[in-house]
């Protein structure tokens, strides 16, 4: 994932429309008779063992998206281990109750293919189809691979099962497969456009990684190759795959516009929102019932305001044209030890690819988790949609968050605590005391 000056990491929110009952509240009357938000929070929250997070995937919890047509499912960093165990964990019980079939990874789609057939098919080693796929590094973990080998036991199985990438940070890749699309029916056309397109898909830019081959174009370049790129999907109209592929590879070189060797130096929220837009339009575009899944910052389906006012999460797209039928899990810790590629102290971007090291991260003071599941210790996990609205003032009460990306200072910085109002949260909130450093696979 790239870096932002906007965001200096990735953020939190919820979603601004939740009522009803609280379907998961693990002592309904003591919720109901509380006195204070604090002590609903402590009545309706539902303990499991963080070692075990197969043991919460009860009918309650699985039962609360029962009528959604998208799942957001966060994590709270990239690099932790016991949120995206949960994270497997609730996709494998969402497919076993017929919910969802398909898969939306927070991951380009050439990559996810891969994973994708390797799933269908039942063929090939799975941790070493993980391992070499072309999918961002921070996805190439112990609990990924859980999820990856429990859906192609569960499509072995013969049930209905597929795994897409809506990321769009992969032009180059993405253009070719246009490109080799359009050459089976028309050879001649297919080389004018290669031509055109040599600086996206000649030999130097298949060896730089998306981010590269942005930075080291100017915008006069960026923006005849997007053009180029349209015209290429209008010629593909009749050949959907084809087709997709130039819009993904258009896609990602709109949203790295702001990226450009020359583009303004200032922050531009509205380029800076492209990335998540294309994720979403993607995920509505596929159709089917699915499970997206992503970062906090991404499924978040409002838009959190404070000091990331502008920022326009995909969840809040998908939340804005599915309305109750987007649902969002999100995930907050007290203490975590995160694997991450430390920010660099010349104010350079941070290298994807750059070794990375564990991180230590203590309490928040006005945390989620701190707010909601202060002095429990272990994991927990409450339906936010029972919380009453009573405690309308509590609502504008303004959340910390610390929850990081791929990169993040060695210590903890002021301008990577995020901060906007509770608002009103809006259905699952996992918050696991202690998180332990992801598990790269081996």
């Amino acid at each position: 994932m790239r870096a932002c000056p906007f965001l200096a990491v990735l953020l939190l929110s919820w979603s601004s429309a939740c009522v009803g009952g609280a379907s998961g509240t693990r002592d309904v009357h003591a919720a109901r008779r509380s006195e204070s938000p604090e002590a609903w929070f402590a009545a309706a929250r539902v303990a499991y063992d963080p070692g075990n997070p197969r043991e919460a995937m009860t009918p309650k919890l699985v039962g609360s998206f029962a009528d959604a047509r998208i799942v957001g499912i966060g994590e709270a960093t990239h690099g932790t281990h016991e949120d995206v165990w949960f994270k497997s964990e609730l996709v494998l019980a969402l497919v076993d109750a017929g919910l969802v079939d398909t898969i939306y990874l927070e991951a380009n789609h050439s990559g996810v293919a891969q994973l994708d057939e390797l799933v269908r098919s039942g063929a090939g080693d799975a941790r070493a189809a993980l391992k070499a796929a072309p999918i961002f590094r921070v996805l190439k973990t112990e609990a990924v691979l859980a999820c990856v080998e429990g859906l192609r036991e569960r499509a072995r199985r013969g049930v209905r099962v597929r795994l897409v990438g809506v990321d769009c940070q992969d032009s180059t890749r993405d253009a070719e497969r246009a490109l080799r699309i359009l050459e089976r029916r028309d050879v001649a056309l297919a080389a004018m456009f290669r031509a055109k397109l040599e600086p996206l898909v000649g030999a130097e830019a298949q060896a730089l990684r998306h981010p590269q081959l942005v930075r080291g174009m100017d915008l006069a370049t960026l923006d005849a190759l997007s053009d180029e790129l349209a015209r290429l999907q209008a010629a593909c109209a009749d050949a959907p795959e084809a087709a997709a592929a130039a819009l993904r590879a258009w896609q990602g070189l709109k949203a790295f516009r702001i990226e450009a060797r020359d583009a303004p130096r200032e922050d531009d929220i509205d380029g800076y929102n492209l990335r998540d837009r294309y994720m979403a339009q993607n995920v509505l575009a596929d159709g089917h019932r699915g499970a997206f899944l992503g970062h906090n910052c991404h499924v978040l389906a409002g838009r959190p305001g404070g000091n990331l006012e502008g920022y326009v999460p995909a969840g809040a797209v998908l939340h804005e044209a599915l309305g109750e039928r987007y649902r969002v899990v999100l995930f907050d810790y007290n203490a975590a030890r995160i694997r991450a590629v430390p920010m660099p102290t010349d104010g350079s971007p941070p290298d994807a690819l750059a070794a990375d090291e564990i991180l230590a991260r203590g309490p928040l003071e006005g945390s989620l988790a701190d707010a909601t599941c202060r002095g429990a210790e272990g994991a927990h996990w409450i339906d936010l949609r029972g919380l009453p609205p009573r405690w309308s003032a509590w609502h504008e009460r303004v959340i910390h968050a610390d929850w990081l990306g791929y990169a993040a200072s060695r210590e903890r910085q002021g301008q990577e605590v995020l901060s906007f109002p509770f608002a009103r949260l809006g259905d699952v909130l996992v918050v696991i005391d202690e998180l332990g450093a992801s598990r790269p696979l081996e």
